[in-house]
């Protein structure tokens, strides 16, 4: 009889052991899921003059402000006569975090006809946590052929997975190096995954 009791503690104890296995491996499942489907919806949309806690950067005040019912939220900047160095720079009100890969889908708002800048460059930077500088994937569009409204740029990856944590806070509209053109600057649409 005892040793039929020293068996069935036994038994109670493996099967103690496998539930917590399982239910650590069920917790570790859940927090990976949860932070998936949380992140999957990580997209920033910050307007030119948004007032929505975004601290937008006007390079040397460069980028002049005006309204049009045209464009989005009824305004926009522009650079008269392109000088390339010159930018429109979009802060997002928090940073987008992410670790392993991560990528960037970006769209952009124009629909002005004095937005004529055949390349104009649109940068997102990033940087990671190994602690190296501050780095920038970019995609350029002919604003004066775009069309009017909504303009997806290619997806850009940041990381295609590493052990690293990125971050991403900023956006920028460049000027290209065409000077007898006109660069504008309206919303952006960040979506990262």
């Amino acid at each position: 009889m005892k040793s039929c009791v020293i068996f069935t503690r036994q038994s109670e104890k493996k099967r103690l052991i496998i539930c917590i296995a399982f239910f650590m491996v069920l917790m570790i499942l859940f927090v990976s899921l949860s932070d998936i489907s949380v992140f999957a919806s990580t997209v920033k949309l910050v307007d030119n003059d948004d007032t929505q806690g975004h601290d937008n950067l006007n390079y040397n005040d460069a980028f002049s402000g005006y309204n049009s019912s045209s464009c989005y939220a009824n305004n926009y900047r522009i650079k008269f006569y392109s000088s390339p160095g010159y930018y429109y720079e979009y802060i997002y009100n928090s940073s987008v975090q992410k670790t392993g890969s991560l990528s960037v889908s970006l769209s952009v708002y124009l629909n002005h006809l004095q937005f004529t800048d055949p390349e104009a460059v649109y940068r997102v930077y990033y940087r990671s946590s190994a602690g190296s500088s501050e780095s920038y994937v970019s995609r350029s569009i002919n604003q004066d052929t775009a069309a009017a409204g909504w303009n997806d740029l290619s997806t850009m990856v940041i990381s295609s997975g590493s052990s690293y944590t990125y971050y991403s806070r900023r956006t920028q509209v460049r000027c290209s190096n065409n000077i007898y053109e006109n660069t504008g600057a309206d919303a952006i649409y960040a979506s990262y995954s």
